[in-house]
This record gives structure tokens, sequence and C-alpha cells, in this order.
């Protein structure tokens, strides 16, 4: 778990621009909101490991949404439900359905529909916010905790150099001008 704490710190502070990690962000959002073994969970699956962003934050955030799925599942079902049924849409579905592969993304299933328009919907905005987030964190919260007297007396810890490095690296990056 300590472990984990600070490799997250580490990717936060790292040389990464602040839109690839808030770009992995959100596409753990979008693949966490269309549920999985489908040819469009696939296919999202793969443009994640083609896009430069930090996997691993990607795969946090998609098990960290993930968790949650069941609280949001019904109101997905029902967006997916009322696109699927929309009658101007019907024969763009059934063109859809009746091209190879295509079935097999399961599109014609409401909370697959659901999940994939919401994701959709919603990654322009989580992109933007992780990416204001991080900047906030790296010039703001990162130089105020580095110069607390209480860091300074953790620093001082042996168990707590790992950590320290991280945050340190993080202040070096803002002070360089970097953000």
């Amino acid at each position: 778990m300590f472990k984990g704490i600070v490799k997250l710190i580490l990717i936060l502070n790292s040389n990464q621009k602040p839109v690839q990690i808030a770009g992995a962000a959100a596409l753990g959002l979008l693949l966490a909101l269309v549920p999985a073994g489908n040819l469009l969970w696939i296919a999202l699956f793969l443009l994640f490991f083609l896009v430069r962003v930090n996997r691993a934050v990607g795969l946090l955030f998609l098990l960290i949404f993930r968790l949650f799925a069941p609280l949001y599942d019904p109101l997905l079902d029902r967006i997916g439900y009322g696109m699927l049924t929309m009658g101007n849409l019907e024969p763009l579905w059934t063109g859809l359905y009746n091209m190879p592969l295509l079935p097999f993304t399961n599109f014609n299933d409401s909370l697959v529909m659901g999940g994939f328009l919401s994701g959709l919907i919603l990654f322009i905005p989580a992109l933007l916010l992780f990416s204001v987030l991080i900047r906030l964190y790296r010039n703001k919260l990162v130089p105020l905790w580095c110069n607390s007297k209480f860091y300074k007396k953790l620093s001082a810890l042996p168990w707590f150099k790992k950590l320290t490095g991280a945050f340190s690296a993080g202040a070096r990056a803002v002070r360089a001008g970097r953000s």
C-alpha cells in the first residue's frame, strides 16, 4: 500500500505533462463506464495503449471507477435504452447491426450504449478537471507541503525517505518552472 502511494506521488510529480496524466484518468473513466467483454471495450483498451498517457494512472482510475459501477449502472442502462429506442435512430442501429464485426461490440446492449455514450460525453470535462487538479497539486500543494514544519520533521525519519524523495522531486520540478 505504501509503495503504491509513493508510486502515485512520483507519477504526479514526474516530468510528464499534466494532460498525459489527466488523459489517462479520463480514459480510465471511459473504460470503467463501458462493460467489459465485448469488442468495443477491447478496442477502447487497445486505444488506451496506443495513445501517449500514463498507463499506471489509467489502470488505477479504471479500477477505482469500476468499483462504483453498480451505483451508476441503472442510470447508464436508462441512457442506453433511451438512445437505442429513439424512433428516428432505429434504421441506423439496424444498419450497424447488419455490418460485419459490429454486432460483436454489443452496441445494441443498453448498458454498453449508455456507458459508451456517457463516457464520450464525460471524457472532455474529466480531462479538463483532472488536468486542473494536477496543476493545482503541483503548483500549490507540493510547495506548501514541502515547506511545512511537519514535513521537515517527518523527512528526518528513515522510513519516510522514499516519500520525501517523491515530494522533493515535485518541488524541484515546480521550482524549475514545469507544471
